[in-house]
């Protein structure tokens, strides 16, 4: 079980990538997880767990649930970093894990004291095997050449390129869902937002009724541009 899982999970209230590094202890295993949903309007939280044994198939509470401060990347407790998310969050104390695990997967389901629940089928990290980098012999004055180049070539983005290239296709997926909340961070909102399926109000229905009522009345046309913008004194 030793070593570092990367994948996608699924969850209530969503899902998103989860990274699980994991050591091996004289009669257990240790573990520190990281979660980062999808809506990235969420915390990411950071779970420590350890096993009872070196098992198979496991059984165990996590330690308290830490999140990740978005401005300093600090693991910190959450009451030190709820002040950034609305105060409508809720965050858990703690988890309750079913896992099992072979050479090439780690599975995990989990369940938190607020109600929330995951699983995660993850491979294993290819982080640990031998580079598959071919080796190139150059002299001194070549490799200070080749050296110049790669500082004054290598942007982040190349790098990036370069180390989705190094990645498995079933971390390739996983690494895209993250990407995907970083770039459109509304999109991804309005993805995972809960359906609105409140009743309208009287009041919302008598609102809508006078807009359509005043619409009616100037044949269909609403406020020019340049003029709403005159209204708001943004001319």
């Amino acid at each position: 079980m030793q070593g570092q899982w990367i994948g996608t999970y699924n969850g209530s209230p969503n899902g998103g990538t989860i990274i699980v590094n994991v050591d091996e202890r004289e009669s257990s295993f240790q573990a520190m997880g990281y979660v980062f949903p999808e809506a990235n309007t969420l915390p990411n939280p950071v779970a420590y767990f350890s096993t009872p044994n070196k098992t198979r198939h496991f059984q165990c509470r996590t330690g308290p649930i830490q999140a990740v401060d978005p401005a300093s990347a600090n693991v910190l407790l959450w009451e030190k970093v709820k002040v950034r998310y609305d105060e409508h969050v809720i965050f858990p104390q703690y988890g309750d894990i079913t896992g099992s695990w072979d050479e090439n997967s780690l599975s995990l389901s989990w369940v938190t004291d607020i109600g929330s629940t995951g699983n995660c089928v993850l491979p294993r990290s290819r982080a640990a095997e031998p580079s598959e980098l071919v080796a190139v012999e150059k002299d001194w004055g070549a490799y200070k050449e080749y050296g110049r180049q790669r500082l004054t070539m290598t942007e982040p983005r190349e790098q990036a390129h370069q180390l989705i290239d190094r990645l498995p296709e079933t971390q390739v997926s996983a690494l895209v869902g993250l990407l995907k909340s970083i770039v459109d961070p509304v999109a991804a909102a309005l993805r995972n937002a809960p359906i609105d399926d409140e009743p309208e109000t009287g009041d919302e229905k008598q609102s809508v009724a006078e807009a359509r009522d005043w619409l009616a009345r100037r044949g269909g046309k609403g406020i020019p541009h340049d003029e709403a913008m005159r209204r708001l004194g943004l001319e």
